[in-house]
């Protein structure tokens, strides 16, 4: 069995990812054919779903699975991925809705084994981005995707 996974050109973290997938994947007799594509490319190819795999970024991961849940490569609703399934639509139903803050964890743990056990796409832990400054700049935050926002610095 072959497979192809298309990552960018721009990024040695997703270049790293891929050849460990690459070398994994081999120990199970399946062959990951590397595709490395220029940026612009691959957002296309992932915006019309003409891949087999791909590697992308989000910094969702670290916030509420509602936000996951929104993130298009697992939203049931508008999906890069192209995945469907009526079950998986409601346990995200059940994320975004559910007010019980006693049942909340459950309908998380329900959604994440979901996700996890069909392997549509696979998230890959991060670091949030970090920034060193000099004390007399002020003003940087990070806006609710955790992405570091420089638009308010200045030196204070």
């Amino acid at each position: 069995m072959a497979v192809e996974l298309a990552y960018s050109s721009a990024s040695d973290d997703q270049a790293s990812i891929a050849q460990i997938y690459q070398s994994d994947l081999a120990t199970l007799g399946v062959t990951l054919n590397l595709k490395p594509m220029q940026p612009v490319a691959l957002i296309n190819a992932i915006y019309t779903k003409q891949y087999q795999l791909a590697t992308s970024t989000s910094l969702y991961g670290a916030l509420h699975p509602g936000q996951m849940a929104f993130n298009p490569f697992y939203s049931p609703f508008t999906s890069y991925t192209g995945f469907k399934d009526e079950h998986y639509t409601n346990l995200v139903n059940a994320i975004l809705t559910e007010v019980d803050s006693a049942k909340q964890p459950q309908a998380y743990r329900d959604w994440l084994d979901f996700v996890l056990d069909q392997a549509f796409t696979i998230p890959v832990a991060s670091l949030v981005p970090r920034a060193i400054t000099n004390q007399k700049v002020q003003g940087l935050y990070y806006n609710m995707a955790e992405c570091l926002r420089y638009d308010r610095a200045a030196l204070g």
